[in-house]
Formats: structure tokens, C-alpha cells, sequence
């Protein structure tokens, strides 16, 4: 079982989840609880919360069946019993449950009968979890087309109902739009499942393909099989209608992150598709192409799917991945950057002063290039970025704005590991900036304002955070002092 499941703390749910009977009969024999509550995780939902072995029978791809279900009735079950988040064991039958991340190892044709059981002896097919999760959502998250016409054949709503909903997970955002989100709406999970047949058994149920979420998406945004997405063209859903962010179908679908092969081939697919109808590769938003917000969102996926589909690569996408702070490799960020250098990007371009790609990336904080960015500001330091981009063959030691070099920059960015990288591609320590300061007296400089601010952190986390920042600062200003030192 998952590490993160503690099923084996309680041994009435491990063998509930098993199926095992007869050590089920034994443990209720020395005075076991059949429907004692176990927390099954920790940090993973309140759906792990206060479960019985019941719920976990219910739901578990390791040995129980309906059999098990019916034993456990037999013998003092409640099927009415509510976990912490406030649903029965017909909930946890209707989806995955607490074993989520392994619904493809479930059998579908077991647990629909699971869920024909519990609804048979009275199990509400409308209940729904306060943050608006349903057993019709919990079906089809897991795209079992059985389950969803089983729960529309005992009575389910089609669409989401409201007043089931806790007012603290509705958010009234969009106009004229649903207060619920994407998860919250069971046409949008059947479309994300990937799974024709529920998506059409709920549109011969009479939902309503236009809905959208508290955010203005459509079904089509969640959409990553083409197969769905044919359908829903076909059905008359609008692929140009704009989310609040203001992306229509084309770009939510192009920032989806493919779980393997097929999937990824699946929504390059969808992509094609949606360009066939219309779709322009190349739109843009506040004046950035699709290629920019991908490279922005650091996101090698939907580059090299923009790429392939023949967009057009701008000369600011490759400076988009270098606005971001990160203190350690990350191969995403690498994968874009070599995308987008193999495609034709240039690693040596200047502005005006003659800041590089390299200056962006070692920056601490700086607004970026254009008011109109939607995105805000440079956040710190970027690691990978500076790595690859030495990788590449950039020039370790330009000279930019006020005479300063990346290796100026990322002493006062107080990265260490960016600062060896940038001294053994060949920067020069000795040089000197507009204001005759080397990188060995920014970081000296950095180092002692730090130290003078020690009063103004007083709680234990800011104390903690401010000596690890100290630290990080000392360390540059080794790095530097060690390079400035003349040969022995």
C-alpha cells in the first residue's frame, strides 16, 4: 500500500482492506471495533480522516470486494456512519476514496457493485461532501461510466447542487458564472477523465455543456483526450470563450501536464484539433505570444508542444524562464531552456545597456522588461537558469546596467552555488562596477546591512529564517574572497 496510507496502525482496516474475513472475525472476536475511525493519512484531505473499514473496503483495490461489504454489514457495519468530511461509504464506493492516486488499478465492475449495494439499502445518491465533492463527482473522477449511470439510474443530479455546498467553498468571481470551481461540477470531472462514455451518459442526462466555473472555464479547458474534445465541438461548446485570466480553451489545454506517452499524445492531439477549428497558435495576451507564457510558466511541455505545432519563437520567450528565483537544479527548467535554444533562441542577445540573459537570471528583484507584464517581477536568483545557460557557451562576464556583471549580481542575490558556477566559466572577481565596487565588496557590503537588520527579526521562524539568510550571505562572501585571493 501507498507509504503515506497508516491503514496498517488499525489491524481491522488493513484487513478490511484486504478483504480478509476471517481476520476480520478474529480481531472483532477480542473486542475490535467494526466501526472504529482511523486518520488513513496525515496533510492528504479530510477524506482520509475518520474512516471506517467499512469506507476503506469500500474503496480498496487490494482485495476486498462486494463480498467483504456484505460481511462486514452483516456484522454490525454502519453504512450510515460519516467520516470527518462528512460522507458515507457509499462515497468512498462511488470514486477512488483514500487510495486516489490508483484508480487505474481498480476494478471497475466490482466496486460498481460495491455501489449498487450500499445505494440499495438506502445510501443517499445526492450526498455531497461540503466542499461540493459528490458521489457523481467521485464517479466520474475516475471516468467509470458503470458507477456514473448507476448513480444517474438512482436518482443522481446532473448538475451540481448548490445548497449541498458550504458557503466557504463557493467563490463568486466571474459573471453570470457557477460559484463552484472546476472540481466541484461533475460534467467538468467526466471531461477531464478522458472517458466519452460518461461524458455522453451525462449529456444524455440533459446537463448543460455551457456551464461554467466560479473562474468563467468551460468543460473544454479541462479537457486532455481528443476524442472529448471532438465531442464537445461537435456539441456546439465555444472553444473562444475567455477564463477570467483571459485564455480561452486553446491555452488551458496547452499547460496541462501529460502523465506519460499517451497522454501527452493525446492532448498534442487536442491542440490540433482546436487549431483545425480555428485555434491561432500564435495569439497573444498583453502583448505576449503563448510561447512566452509557456517559457514564463517554465513549463518545457507546452513549449516543446508549441514548438512541434510550428509557433513562432519570439526573441523575449528564452528571457521569460530567467525571471524566476530557484536555489537549486530543476530539470523542467533546464528541459525549456535547451527546448528553446534548440529551436533557435539566442543566448547572446543585449539590451540597450548590454544587460544579458545572464543579468536577468542572477538579478535579486527587478521589474521586468515592460510595464504591461502581466506577471509582476523578477523573484530572486535563477540557479538552473544560469547553469544552462553556461552550458550553452554565454559569456560569463558581461558587463550590463552600471558597469555590474552577473557575478556582481548573484553576490548580492547571495547564491553561492550560482557564483562558483559563474567563476569557473571564467568571471573575473577583480572587476570593478561604474562605482570602482568588485563583487567581493558587494557581498561584504550585503553581508554586514544583514547583520546590522538582527534586531528587527524577533519571532523564532523569523529568527530561523534570518540566520539561514545570514548564512547564505556569508558563504557568497567566502565564494568571492576565496576567488579574489592572488594564486599561491
Amino acid at each position: 500500500m501507498k507509504d503515506f496510507l497508516k491503514l496498517d496502525q488499525s489491524p481491522i482496516h488493513y484487513a478490511a482492506a484486504l478483504g480478509d474475513r476471517g481476520a476480520i472475525a478474529d480481531l472483532l472476536s477480542t473486542g475490535a471495533d467494526i466501526n472504529a475511525r482511523l486518520d488513513a493519512a496525515e496533510g492528504w484531505g479530510i477524506f482520509y480522516l475518520g474512516v471506517t473499514p467499512l469506507m476503506v473496503a469500500a474503496c480498496s483495490p487490494y482485495g476486498a470486494t462486494v463480498e467483504t461489504l456484505r460481511w462486514l454489514l452483516d456484522h454490525g457495519a454502519d453504512a450510515t456512519l460519516p467520516a470527518t468530511g462528512k460522507i458515507t461509504a457509499a462515497w468512498y464506493a462511488a470514486g477512488a476514496g483514500i487510495f486516489m492516486d490508483l484508480a487505474a488499478d481498480i476494478d471497475p465492475a466490482d466496486h460498481g457493485a460495491r455501489l449498487r449495494l450500499l445505494l440499495s439499502l438506502g445510501a443517499d445518491p445526492n450526498e455531497t461532501a461540503d466542499n461540493g465533492r459528490s458521489l457523481l463527482i467521485e464517479a466520474c473522477r475516475t471516468g467509470d461510466s458503470g458507477r456514473v449511470a448507476l448513480l444517474l439510474e438512482y436518482g443522481a443530479a446532473v448538475e451540481p447542487l448548490l445548497d449541498a455546498v458550504a458557503d466557504d467553498y463557493k467563490r463568486f468571481w466571474a459573471e453570470g458564472c457557477s460559484p463552484l470551481s472546476s472540481y466541484q461540477i461533475p460534467f467538468f470531472n467526466a471531461v477531464s477523465s478522458g472517458s466519452v462514455d460518461c461524458v455522453q451518459r451525462l449529456m444524455d442526462a440533459g446537463v448543460d455543456i455551457h456551464g461554467r466555473s466560479n473562474d468563467g472555464a468551460t468543460a473544454l479547458m479541462c479537457a486532455r483526450h481528443s476524442a472529448v474534445v471532438q465531442m464537445l465541438l461537435d456539441a456546439g461548446l465555444d472553444m473562444n470563450i475567455l477564463r477570467k485570466q483571459g485564455w480561452a480553451a486553446f491555452q488551458e489545454i496547452l499547460e496541462q501536464y501529460g502523465e506519460d506517452e499517451d497522454e501527452e499524445a493525446e492532448i498534442v492531439r487536442s491542440l490540433q484539433l482546436l487549431i483545425h477549428h480555428g485555434a491561432d497558435i500564435n495569439a497573444t495576451q498583453r502583448g505576449k505570444s503563448r510561447l512566452y507564457y509557456a517559457a514564463f510558466a517554465q513549463n518545457p511541455f507546452a513549449i516543446q508542444r508549441l514548438l512541434h505545432l510550428g509557433a513562432t519563437l519570439t526573441a523575449d520567450c528564452l528571457g521569460a524562464i530567467t525571471w524566476h528565483g530557484n536555489a537549486d537544479f530543476e530539470p523542467d527548467i533546464a528541459r525549456a531552456i535547451d527546448l528553446l535554444v534548440a529551436a533557435g533562441a539566442d543566448i547572446h542577445a543585449q539590451d540597450a545597456a548590454g544587460d544579458t540573459l545572464l543579468h536577468n537570471a542572477t538579478l535579486e528583484y527587478a521589474f521586468p522588461p515592460s510595464d504591461e507584464n502581466y506577471f509582476g517581477s523578477s523573484d530572486g536568483c535563477n540557479y538552473t537558469a544560469v547553469h544552462c545557460l553556461l552550458r550553452h557557451g554565454i559569456d560569463p562576464d558581461p558587463v550590463g546596467t552600471h558597469g555590474r556583471t552577473p557575478l556582481m549580481l548573484a553576490a548580492i542575490s547571495a547564491s553561492a552555488d550560482t557564483l562558483r558556477d559563474l567563476l569557473a566559466a571564467g568571471a573575473n572577481p577583480q572587476r570593478q562596477d561604474a562605482a570602482g565596487q568588485t563583487a567581493v565588496d558587494m557581498a561584504r557590503r550585503a553581508y554586514a546591512e544583514l547583520q546590522s537588520q538582527a534586531d528587527e527579526y524577533t519571532t523564532p521562524k523569523e529568527r530561523q529564517s534570518y540566520h539561514t539568510y545570514l548564512q547564505s550571505r556569508a558563504a557568497c562572501l567566502e565564494v568571492l574572497t576565496n576567488a579574489a585571493l592572488p594564486p599561491q
